[in-house]
C-alpha cells in the first residue's frame, strides 16, 4: 500500500483498534491524534532493529486447523513449529493480495488483499492477533454480537465517515481475529463469509532488513511488504516515536514524484516537501536515491510540528537506517 494511501486505512479504523490493539501492534491507532506533547528526542541505548524478524505465529502449545463453514475453529498440538498467516480461501471476485505485515514483538501478523489501488477499491484486512495482559477476551456487550464458526464475536462500524470500515471481530482459542473491510458491498455477510474461509498458511517468514542505528526515542512498531506484483515490492517500517508521531519507512523500486527542497541526507542530496497526504495536517516527506531503489520516510505528527523539525527528524532516521536487499514477494497479486 502506498504511503498516500496508508493513513486513511488506519484512521479509519481507529475507534476499533485503538481499544484493542495489544501495544506492541498498534496497526491502526498510531495515528491516534494526541494531545499530550514531549521533547523531540529522548536519549535510548543500543541498536533498533526491524530486520530479518521472523513472524513466529504458532506458538510450542499450539496451532489451528482449517475450519468449514459453520464448525467451530479447534486448537491442537502441533506437528512442528511454523510460520503461520491466516488465509481466506473466499474472497469478492478480484480481490488478489496486496501486503503483508507483522508487528516487530511478534504480537500479530496481517494481510491486506484489494482489488485496486486505493482506499476506494474494496479492500479487506486480516490480523490474527495474540492478546496482551488486560485485552479483551470476548466480544464488548455493547456492540452487535455476531457467531464466526460457532466462536463469538462482534460487529463494529468506524464512526469516521470520509472512510467508513466495517470491523468483524472474533476470538478462538488463545487468539483474536480482526477482519476489516471497506467498499464492500454487503459489508457483513461478505465479512462473514471471509472469516469462515480463512486457513493457516505456513509460509517462509516475512523479514523487513532494515537496522537502525540508536534513534533517540524512537521504538520500531511493525514492518511489512506491500505492492501490486513481485517485481514491485515495497518495504516498509514504522517507527514510533513516544507521544510524538510516527515515521514511516520505505524503500521503492520506482522512483517517486522529487519535488520540493533539495536538502543533504545520506551523503548526498534529497528532497524534501511538506504535504497533506490526506491528513489534518501537514505531513513531512523525504526522499533519498540509493542507488537503484528509493528510500522515502514519512513522518506523521501526532501535533501540529513545524517544517525545520519535521525534517530534522527525517533526516536523522534517514541516515540511520542500512537496507538490505527486497526480499522476494511472489505472493503479491495472487489470489488465495
Amino acid at each position: 500500500m502506498r504511503t498516500d494511501e496508508f493513513e486513511d486505512l488506519l484512521r479509519g479504523a481507529l475507534d476499533h483498534q485503538a481499544a484493542q490493539a495489544p501495544s506492541g501492534a498498534r496497526v491502526l491507532a498510531a495515528l491516534a491524534p494526541r494531545t499530550r506533547r514531549r521533547r523531540w528526542w529522548m536519549p535510548v541505548g543500543g541498536v533498533v532493529t526491524a530486520g530479518l524478524v521472523g513472524i513466529a505465529m504458532v506458538s510450542a502449545s499450539e496451532s489451528y486447523e482449517q475450519a468449514a463453514p459453520g464448525t467451530s475453529l479447534q486448537v491442537s498440538p502441533p506437528a512442528e513449529l511454523g510460520n503461520v498467516y491466516w488465509e481466506p480461501t473466499w474472497l469478492p471476485s478480484g480481490m488478489v493480495e496486496q501486503e503483508r505485515s507483522y508487528a516487530v514483538d511478534d504480537t500479530w501478523v496481517g494481510s491486506i488483499w484489494a482489488s485496486g489501488p486505493g482506499t476506494a477499491a474494496p479492500w479487506v484486512h486480516v490480523i490474527s492477533v495474540v492478546p496482551g495482559p488486560g485485552q479483551p477476551t470476548g466480544p464488548d456487550p455493547s456492540h452487535e454480537q455476531v457467531l464466526v464458526n460457532g466462536r463469538p464475536g462482534e460487529w463494529t462500524v468506524s464512526s469516521d465517515p470520509r472512510h467508513e470500515v466495517h470491523t468483524l471481530t472474533w476470538w478462538a482459542g488463545s487468539r483474536r481475529f480482526d477482519l476489516l473491510g471497506s467498499s464492500l458491498p454487503d459489508p457483513k455477510p461478505v465479512l462473514l463469509r471471509v472469516a469462515e474461509s480463512l486457513r493457516p498458511l505456513a509460509v517462509e517468514p516475512t523479514a523487513v532488513p532494515f537496522t537502525f542505528a540508536a534513534v533517540p526515542g524512537a521504538r520500531v512498531d511493525w514492518s511489512g511488504i506491500s505492492g501490486d506484483r513481485p517485481d514491485k515490492a515495497v518495504m516498509i517500517t514504522n517507527l514510533v516515536f513516544a507521544d510524538v508521531g510516527v515515521a514511516r519507512i520505505e524503500v521503492r523500486p520506482d522512483q517517486p514524484v522529487l519535488e520540493g527542497a533539495r536538502v543533504p541526507v545520506r551523503g548526498g542530496t534529497g528532497w524534501f516537501r511538506m504535504a497533506p497526504l490526506g491528513l489534518d495536517e501537514l505531513t513531512g516527506q523525504l526522499v533519498a536515491d540509493l542507488g537503484g531503489r528509493w528510500l522515502v520516510v514519512s513522518f506523521l505528527p501526532y501535533a501540529a510540528k513545524d517544517p525545520a523539525e519535521q525534517l530534522n527528524l527525517l533526516t536523522t532516521v534517514a541516515n540511520s537506517v542500512t537496507v538490505g536487499p527486497t526480499p522476494a514477494a511472489p505472493w503479491l497479486g495472487r489470489r488465495p
